[in-house]
């Protein structure tokens, strides 16, 4: 039997109401954080500077946690599991106009001693990509959890990217 609150029908406690805007969430946001995974994953072995280590890694045990938060509207919409396959990001604008491989292929080759400046540059570019489509989200999506969900994505990366300039600056 399916849980019902205040005649919601909810799966897993996620509301079973949803529309495009919140799947949008899904299909976007999840390849989107794949991509701040592995360059995290580059900062966490490459970086010289401790708070950018940091920095990567809170990175890290964010995007892993949101991932399960998508995976859990996905099955309550009866939809595929969220792709974490960064080629799906792909054609989305991830920071001064470059693409989700770009910017991994650029730290890559990023010499040592340019690579946190690098990384801060290309990381806060793509957190700001990130915040327009939480916004769609928030005024466009119709449940409630993803709304709260894409409000909190909103929050924490505005507050990421201060904390990121902040270390830019420092560096």
């Amino acid at each position: 039997m399916v849980p019902v609150d205040g005649g919601a029908a909810q799966v897993g406690g996620v509301s079973t109401s949803y529309n495009g805007w919140d799947t949008a969430m899904i299909v976007w946001l999840a390849p989107h954080d794949a991509v701040a995974g592995q360059m995290a994953g580059l900062a966490a072995t490459r970086s010289r500077n401790s708070t950018v280590r940091a920095i990567a890694a809170a990175t890290d045990t964010e995007t892993q946690d949101r991932y399960l938060t998508l995976s859990r509207f996905a099955t309550a919409w009866g939809q595929p599991a969220p792709s974490t396959d960064p080629d799906a990001a792909s054609g989305h604008d991830h920071g001064g106009g470059t693409s989700e491989s770009t910017n991994i292929d650029q730290l890559q080759k990023a010499p040592a001693a340019g690579f946190d400046k690098l990384f801060l540059t290309l990381m806060i570019g793509h957190h700001k990509a990130a915040l327009p489509i939480a916004r769609a989200a928030i005024d466009n999506g119709t449940n409630p959890q993803d709304k709260a969900f894409a409000a909190q994505v909103l929050s924490s990366q505005q507050a990421e990217i201060t904390q990121m300039q902040k270390a830019l600056a420092a560096l």
